[in-house]
C-alpha cells in the first residue's frame, strides 16, 4: 500500500514537472513574457524587444530564448540612428548546476548565433 502512494506521488510530481516544463517553453508564455517586457521596460531607453519563444536546457541548465531581435527606436540612449536592429537565431543562458540550489544564479555562458546587425550610420 505505500509502495503504491509512493508511486502515484512520485508520478504526480513528475507530471506536474513536465506540465510546467511544457508552459514555459509554449507560446502563450512567451505572449505574457513579451507582455511584460514591453510594460517593464522603461520607454526612455528606446528599445523595441521581440522573441519568438523560450526553451529550457536540462543539462546543463539554460535557457534559450528563439528568435530574439531588437529595434532601436528615435531618442534611444546608444545615440544611433532609428531601425537599427538586432537580429539572432537564439541567445543561450547556461548556468551551474550547483548554483541553482544556492538560491542565487551568475551566467556562466551567454552564446550568441547568428547575429545580424543592420545598423544605419548616415546622420
Amino acid at each position: 500500500m505505500r509502495i503504491r502512494a509512493l508511486q502515484v506521488f512520485v508520478g504526480s510530481v513528475f507530471m506536474l514537472a513536465a506540465a510546467a516544463l511544457l508552459f514555459v517553453q509554449s507560446s502563450l508564455f512567451a505572449g505574457i513574457l513579451k507582455e511584460a517586457i514591453s510594460r517593464y521596460l522603461p520607454r526612455s531607453l528606446g528599445l523595441q524587444v521581440d522573441f519568438k519563444d523560450l526553451q529550457v536546457l536540462l543539462l546543463p541548465p539554460g535557457i534559450v530564448v528563439n528568435k530574439p531581435s531588437v529595434t532601436l527606436e528615435e531618442g534611444n540612449k546608444l545615440n544611433l540612428q532609428a531601425g537599427t536592429t538586432l537580429h539572432l537565431e537564439k541567445i543561450e543562458l547556461t548556468f551551474q548546476f550547483f548554483q541553482l540550489m544556492t538560491g542565487s544564479i551568475n551566467v556562466n555562458a551567454l552564446n550568441l548565433y547568428g547575429a545580424d546587425v543592420t545598423l544605419d550610420l548616415d546622420r
